[in-house]
């Protein structure tokens, strides 16, 4: 094969925290340990690596470093795939302005806001479940989600401006328009959990694709049309048109992942699968997972969060068409952190082959894995695809049945 993960880059890359190096993964050849070093404008990439500088374009990249799960702190999410860590400061009519440990002070265009989760849940399943609800919404007005459990409709307002001195250490209450009363409603933000922004047409997310997302220290991730680095300061420009600026010294210490959206790597759970079976070891049967693991929360491996992959329960299977348009399937295999101790399976790939083709015709069995238990890092996997058809993805229990078999396909990605 012409693409091969060495095991050991990969633990030792595992060892890193976000002010070592990260895993740069190529789309061809081999990975290896690397500092960002520069970006231009057109999207080609400076590493230091060991010592040693190496360019390359973003479309040549699968991947380099990795994000972290940010289990703190207020979070601005603002749609297409991308989410700020920062505190409000103030609310005005038409933008709301916060303190962002990356961006400083800084309004952005309440229109592009989707939502604020004002405090996050200890367990990351009801954080997903969470944020989910506020990205779904769509009513005309906003939604609030209280610590007691209530909820409510109504028109955040703007802060008061004998307020603003309390701007300085965020902001301490909403202040909220309801439908059924005559005068503002004034909640303290240690009452309210979430926030989710009235959405109207016109008001749509611009629907231009990102070219790269990029994750950083504290754990926001920026989904990015454009980036465009300055003398002391990069300009960062959403999906949506927003421009943030970060100081330049502050973004080369803080990215720790950049993830490019070429078209020559097609995530699977972007692809619609031609068959899916779960094979209950007694009665429960489980879903795939697209970019969630099968519980429906994100894909998250040794406290990281993965923006692409499937997720799987033993015993269960996936077919796809290939329709020999792919050189090579590479996935990263982790069993999820929902299930942290007792899981183990094995993963296998087969491909089909029609008649004529490289090989004899009928499916075969390309890869199986080891056992696979919670808590392993990331094992990489790569398997050529060059004539082949079809390709089933297939997930067993191992040496417990299938107690807490929560595996995952990280980035699971078909190379053309």
């Amino acid at each position: 094969m012409d693409w091969q993960l060495p095991i050991l880059v990969w633990l030792s890359a595992a060892t890193f925290g976000a002010d070592g190096p990260g895993l740069a993964v190529p789309r061809e050849g081999q990975p290896f340990l690397a500092s960002l070093a520069a970006i231009d404008r057109q999207w080609n990439l400076t590493f230091d690596a060991a010592g040693q500088s190496r360019r390359m374009a973003a479309s040549e990249l699968a991947f380099w470093g990795q994000l972290g799960d940010a289990r703190e702190g207020q979070q601005l999410l603002l749609g297409n795939g991308s989410w700020l860590i920062a505190n409000v400061a103030r609310v005005a009519d038409q933008e709301i302005v916060l303190d962002s440990g990356l961006c400083r002070r800084t309004a952005l265009p309440r229109r592009t806001l989707r939502g604020i989760l004002l405090q996050s849940p200890v367990d990351p399943r009801q954080r997903d479940q969470l944020v989910d609800r506020i990205l779904s919404y769509r009513g005309q007005e906003d939604r609030f989600w209280l610590a007691n459990g209530d909820e409510m409709t109504g028109r955040l307002l703007a802060t008061p401006a004998a307020e603003g001195v309390a701007d300085l250490f965020g902001l301490a209450s909403l202040r909220v328009a309801l439908p059924t009363t005559e005068g503002p409603l004034t909640i303290d933000v240690k009452n309210v959990v979430a926030a989710a922004f009235a959405r109207t047409p016109e008001e749509a997310e611009a629907a231009t694709l990102a070219k790269a997302s990029l994750g950083f220290r504290d754990g926001s991730c920026l989904a990015l049309r454009d980036i465009a680095p300055q003398d002391d300061q990069i300009e960062l420009t959403l999906t949506s048109g927003t421009c943030l600026r970060v100081e330049a010294r502050r973004f080369y210490r803080d990215v720790t992942l950049i993830q490019p959206w070429w078209p020559d790597v097609r995530y699977l759970s972007d692809v619609e699968p031609v068959a899916f079976k779960s094979v209950p070891l007694l009665t429960v049967s489980w879903p795939l997972g697209r970019d969630r693991n099968v519980l429906g929360g994100r894909l998250r491996s040794g406290g990281r969060l993965f923006l692409k992959g499937l997720g799987m329960h033993s015993t269960s299977r996936v077919v796809y068409d290939l329709d020999r348009h792919y050189r090579a399937f590479q996935a990263e295999m982790a069993l999820d952190d929902s299930s942290p101790s007792l899981g183990s399976v094995t993963y296998r790939v087969f491909l089909d082959w029609p008649s004529g083709g490289a090989s004899a015709s009928g499916w075969k069995r390309a890869y199986e894995s080891s056992i696979i238990r919670s808590g392993q890092p990331p094992t990489p996997l790569a398997v050529d695809l060059r004539g082949a058809a079809r390709m089933a993805l297939v997930v067993d229990y191992a040496d417990r049945g299938d107690v807490l078999d929560h595996a995952n396909w990280l980035n699971a990605r078909l190379v053309k």
